[in-house]
């Protein structure tokens, strides 16, 4: 059975869905991708076995997890997921980070590996991004900025699904 809930910690309140299981040596820990949030979790979730325990997160200023001071970073979403497993008292987590979600899971692992068993780390990367990549993040933020969110959406919703799922699967692109 999954819950959701919110817990404080530090300057922000992080909203979280948990699947408890008391007994289960470790908890997965999945963490989102840009500009997504913890519910593209749902179906993994649910899909894990009853004898396992899980949790996936909205990070800083994503989903229903509040901004705090407002200024994002990789280190400052790391050291809130830290606080945050401290704030839980878990001992032994595998984190599962997606795209900018395993930026996420790899500077927490760098900053203090004690708390994981293991990463899983999908469409990721383990290197900074090049100037290139850092102009194109800038230009999104501007853009996102002077456009809104509904432009942004509209243009980002068909750069990552293919044609066959934007007209086959609604669901999924909603």
């Amino acid at each position: 059975m999954m819950k959701r809930r919110k817990l404080r910690v530090e300057d922000i309140s992080i909203s979280y869905i948990i699947k408890e299981n008391k007994q289960a040596e470790y908890t997965i820990i999945f963490i989102h991708g840009f500009p997504f949030n913890k519910n593209m979790w749902e179906m993994q979730l649910t899909s894990l076995p009853d004898n396992m325990a899980a949790i996936a997160i909205d990070i800083r200023g994503h989903g229903n997890t509040t901004t705090g001071h407002g200024f994002f970073s990789i280190d400052v979403f790391a050291r809130d997921l830290l606080a945050f497993i401290q704030k839980l008292e878990i001992r032994k987590s595998i984190l599962c980070g997606i795209s900018m979600g395993g930026y996420i899971a790899l500077r927490a692992f760098e900053i203090n590996s004690a708390p994981f068993a293991g990463l899983i780390l999908s469409d990721t990367n383990s290197v900074t991004d090049d100037n290139a990549g850092k102009l194109n993040r800038f230009d999104t933020i501007q853009s996102l900025l002077k456009q809104g969110r509904r432009t942004f959406s509209l243009n980002f919703v068909q750069n990552i699904f293919t044609k066959k799922t934007l007209t086959e699967k609604l669901e999924v692109v909603d």
